[in-house]
């Protein structure tokens, strides 16, 4: 277990670190401690799956509340909403549990431990969640918080390259060598997918550094290209498409079809292509590219901070707490003012 402390916070932020893949979530947590003046408590993953028998023990407890304190559970996945049993003893100093489930389209990974009242109400990032969620918690409320950017860190830049492969791909678009031939043949300049790096924070950097120069970026649903980790059956929105949109890309494939995925994601945001068919979706991605100006960038960077920044996702949490922080009313003020 790792602490951070800002002195005299009565918040604590309990995120458990899955490393490599889960950056954005990593940043999610560590933005929220700060702008809200909280401790950030962070697991590490591998521990997690060693005490899984003792936190299944502590969750059938009857849960006790008392003291002063709040604690927010960023949980990457259902699961992780255990981390509110890790502190043992220490659970009993909350006044007020909330949680915010970014992964909460595994439905069927939602813990003992959410259906026992230890949460006063439960955050999902999608409208289709909140049925089977509020099923399994009757006695919790369910609310949606969607998924988001940190727009604030999103520079704008002079955009040089027209298409950026980001993440996995269906297999008519997961060669690279490929994609970059049927792109020069669009007089198109294509990239590949960001070097990992050496480590998870370089490689963030790699996927920030190539999303800020993009024109176009490539992400498809994981209908269109799942992968063991991906769910088979259900869509939603990612941090491809957040953080695309924040550096001012058009993203280009497959979108989530899922009801928050479509009411967040404007006309203009998004660029569809066939999954099945390279060389035709380079001639529409030649085709959109043709029209692209500048301000088609800046568009989507303003957009992205009046509807996804993450701060107006953790401001309807400090609303719904009665909690009140100057660092987030003024980080707030300075992205309306972008």
């Amino acid at each position: 277990m790792e602490s951070e402390a800002p002195a005299d916070t009565l918040i604590d932020v309990l995120y458990t670190d899955l490393g490599r893949g889960w950056v954005p979530i990593t940043r999610l947590a560590s933005l929220t401690a700060r702008v809200l003046g909280a401790r950030l408590v962070t697991f590490r993953s591998r521990r997690y799956e060693r005490q899984l028998a003792l936190f299944a023990a502590r969750q059938r407890l009857p849960p006790r509340r008392g003291g002063e304190r709040i604690a927010l559970v960023i949980a990457a996945r259902p699961e992780h909403l255990t981390a509110v049993l890790r502190l043992g003893p220490l659970t009993s100093r909350y006044a007020s549990v909330v949680g915010w489930v970014i992964d909460s389209f595994w439905h069927e990974r939602i813990p003992y431990v959410s259906r026992t009242g230890r949460f006063d109400r439960i955050y999902v990032t999608d409208e289709d969640d909140v049925g089977d969620w509020r099923s399994a918690c009757a006695t919790t409320p369910i609310h949606v918080l969607p998924w988001g950017a940190d727009t604030a860190q999103a520079v704008p830049v002079r955009k040089t390259v027209d298409i950026q492969r980001l993440g996995r791909m269906p297999p008519a678009w997961d060669d690279d060598a490929e994609g970059s031939g049927w792109a020069r043949a669009q007089h198109l300049d294509y990239r590949g997918r960001p070097s990992f790096g050496q480590d998870d924070a370089e490689a963030q950097r790699n996927v920030d550094d190539a999303l800020a120069v993009a024109r176009f970026v490539l992400a498809f649903s994981n209908l269109t290209s799942g992968a063991s980790y991906t769910h088979p059956t259900r869509d939603y929105l990612t941090a491809r498409w957040t953080d695309g949109l924040a550096h001012g890309a058009v993203v280009a494939g497959a979108a989530p079809a899922s009801t928050t995925a479509r009411e967040l994601l404007w006309p203009g945001a998004t660029l569809e292509l066939p999954p099945d068919d390279l060389r035709g979706g380079m001639a529409l991605l030649a085709e959109a590219n043709s029209g692209w100006t500048p301000e088609t960038a800046e568009a989507n960077r303003r957009r992205a901070r009046d509807l996804l920044d993450w701060r107006l996702r953790i401001a309807v949490i400090a609303r719904d707490l009665g909690i009140t922080s100057a660092i987030l009313e003024e980080e707030l003020r300075a992205i309306a003012k972008a």
